[in-house]
């Protein structure tokens, strides 16, 4: 099965799903919502019209050739990467640690896509375009029983196992959700026929006439199928979990999983300053060279650049230069001045940050709201992967749970300052050994966060173990080898 085929906008195909057959009151998507899921995407990734100029508008009165010309020369500034990764990249700033003990677990987790993506690289894309459109699907699908092998090695040898992928709303035609916010019904493109007709994979919960036909033990269980007509076949293979948006989860208005991307804000400011960068290049490269008059008739026609020279008739004023008016270029930059201070605003909302001419207690306050904003990025992606490995051992019947733990960094500012303090601390006063040791681990506690009580306390046993030892290994206690030593006396 494709992944992440091409978007289906525009288009027409007969294997769509068609509404009269939905046994759901389901949603979709408009075209402005596509629309806006685009222009995020190109502005994150500098495709779409942002790479081949397109996002450019064209004035009314602004003639073709000149249209042509700003096209040529874009110039795209990506302010949307810097941010998105930068509520990324802290969580996953070391690989996160994942403890189990079956050899088909480590090669899922080695390769959980069937594009060989580690666990880590799927998390971290799944966690950019939830990021960027405020939710995703994820999707645990199965190789059907005639195609997975007799025994282990060679499934995991062939790669014949569980696998994931994610589906963006670009890719979505329907979908819809209870009452209770559980996703019952969703089709979604996954692949092209030999005509170019796109084909649609549904997916839905199982109802009573379900049941009646056979497609379902119990109501309730997922049902899955394609619209390939001639390979369509009912499965209960297939689940799918709504990966909702992470950053701040809105409340479901009116059923809508998919609430307006605060990405969406920065993703048209982008698009704006796109233009103005456009104009301001213009304004340069063609309307800023001043002009020579001269009194006399010209030789022969000149295109006007900085050598060029505008001919007037005899009798009038002196020759001179003239120059293009400023007024233009100067409200240019103004606007330019006043965007990138809204992008500003809009990237510091974002990071939870402020400016680095703020006083010392609001970048305090900044950076905490910060850590906080990472650490429910971090708790929803490991509810995540506990869904997919929950997923995987449902299809494998392998009992062996993950223990997952996230080495993030999400306070590493905070524990600088908490060195430093602590630091002061010892040199100004004469504090016990008990305190020293207290202090330190509090430092420790704050540097290894994402580790478990249990691991911590490795960690605590071993620095003790450090500070009463030094260099040396403990010395045994040979109390009970000298016991058995005198009874053999």
């Amino acid at each position: 099965m494709a992944q992440n085929v091409l978007s289906t906008e525009n288009r027409n195909d007969p294997n769509e799903v068609k509404l009269d057959i939905v046994p759901y009151m389901v949603r979709k998507f408009s075209n402005y919502d596509r629309n806006q899921f685009k222009l995020i995407r190109d502005a994150y990734y500098n495709s779409g019209g942002f790479y081949d100029g397109t996002y450019l508008e064209q004035f009314s009165r602004e003639e073709n050739d000149k249209y042509a010309y700003r096209v040529k020369n874009k110039k795209y500034t990506n302010f949307m990467s810097p941010v998105v990764e930068g509520l990324v990249n802290p969580i996953l700033y070391r690989d996160p640690v994942r403890d189990f003990k079956s050899d088909l677990t480590e090669a899922f987790v080695d390769r959980p896509t069937l594009s060989d993506q580690t666990m880590t690289s799927f998390m971290y894309e799944t966690t950019i375009k939830s990021l960027l459109y405020g939710g995703v699907f994820v999707v645990g699908d199965n190789f059907p029983e005639d195609m997975q092998p007799a025994d282990i090695t060679t499934a995991i040898d062939e790669r014949v196992f569980p696998y994931v992928y994610s589906v963006d709303p670009l890719d979505v035609q329907y979908y819809a959700f209870d009452r209770f916010g559980r996703l019952i019904y969703l089709t979604y493109a996954v692949d092209v026929d030999v005509k170019g007709d796109t084909i649609y994979q549904c997916f839905r919960l199982a109802n009573e006439s379900d049941v009646e036909m056979g497609f379902a033990d119990d109501i309730g269980d997922p049902i899955t199928y394609n619209t390939d007509v001639g390979n369509s076949k009912m499965d209960n293979v297939v689940m799918v979990a709504s990966m909702p948006y992470f950053y701040k989860l809105a409340q479901q208005y009116d059923r809508k999983i998919f609430p307006i991307s605060p990405m969406s804000p920065l993703a048209d400011g982008s698009k704006n300053m796109f233009q103005i960068n456009s104009l301001i290049f213009y304004q340069h490269s063609q309307l800023t060279f001043p002009i020579l008059t001269y009194n006399g008739q010209p030789s022969k026609e000149m295109a006007l650049s900085e050598d060029s020279v505008l001919f007037y008739n005899q009798g009038h004023e002196r020759p001179g230069y003239i120059a293009p008016p400023t007024d233009t270029l100067e409200m240019l930059y103004q606007d330019r001045n006043n965007t990138k201070l809204e992008i500003q605003e809009m990237t510091h909302q974002a990071m939870n940050s402020v400016s680095s001419t703020a006083s010392g207690e609001a970048r305090k306050q900044a950076d905490k709201m910060r850590q906080e904003t990472l650490a429910f990025i971090e708790k929803r992606m490991i509810e995540l992967e506990r869904w997919v490995f929950n997923q995987f051992e449902f299809f494998t019947g392998v009992n062996d749970p993950v223990e997952i733990t996230y080495q993030s960094n999400l306070d590493s500012d905070g524990v600088d300052e908490d060195i430093a303090n602590i630091g002061d601390i010892l040199d100004r006063f004469d504090v016990s050994e008990d305190t020293q040791i207290k202090l330190k681990l509090m430092v420790l506690r704050k540097v290894f966060s994402s580790m478990s009580d249990t691991e911590f306390e490795t960690i605590e046993t071993d620095e003790m173990q450090n500070r009463v030892f030094g260099d040396q290994p403990p010395v045994e206690d040979t109390t009970d080898m000298d016991t058995e030593r005198d009874d053999d006396e």
